[in-house]
């Protein structure tokens, strides 16, 4: 009974031709093994769970911020899409010693980027864990990035006197 099963299966595959089957252009993508998504933008999760992050402040370049100091926030950590990569932020201090003009971006190993704007500060909540929580904007990138869009969530903790912070990013991006 077995090798009756066997033959059966080997008659059949024999019997089988690719030409059977209507060929779209899908195929050579998915031969080559890239995936189809046939040039739209697909949305896909993204995120960055355990970000350790420091921040400094230092004197703004000449004209850059009203107040005259910016503050500098650099981490490390894996991120989807983008493996082993760093996330650098930008942002001027006001007068009353809160950030605006919010800028950052995210760093691929091989160097391509994922820009991004934070909005102000008026924005930021407070979740269950006493976390500080904003929505961001995904506005742009360099590489495979080009043209991504997108928003996550970030939630965060900041330590002042250690000058550190401890975040965890989830979302989605479209590229």
């Amino acid at each position: 009974m077995k090798n009756l099963l066997i033959v059966a299966i080997i008659f059949l595959m024999a019997g089988c031709s690719d030409e059977m089957f209507e060929k779209g252009p899908e195929f050579d993508l998915l031969k080559s093994g890239m995936k189809s998504d046939q040039g739209r933008k697909v949305e896909r999760e993204f995120k960055m769970l355990d970000l350790h992050c420091s921040f400094w402040y230092e004197p703004a370049p000449e004209g850059f911020c009203p107040t005259g100091i910016q503050a500098t926030i650099y981490g490390e950590g894996n991120c989807t899409h983008l493996g082993k990569s760093s996330i650098t932020e930008k942002f001027c201090i006001d007068e009353n010693g809160l950030p605006v003009l919010i800028e950052g971006y995210f760093t691929a190993a091989n160097g391509d980027r994922i820009y991004y704007l934070e909005p102000s500060r008026d924005d930021v909540w407070i979740d269950e864990d006493g976390n500080s929580c904003v929505i961001i904007t995904i506005s742009g990138g360099t590489g495979r990035f080009e043209n991504v869009e997108g928003e996550y969530l970030n939630c965060y903790l900041i330590d002042w006197e250690n000058q550190t912070i401890e975040a965890d990013i989830t979302g989605t991006i479209i590229y």
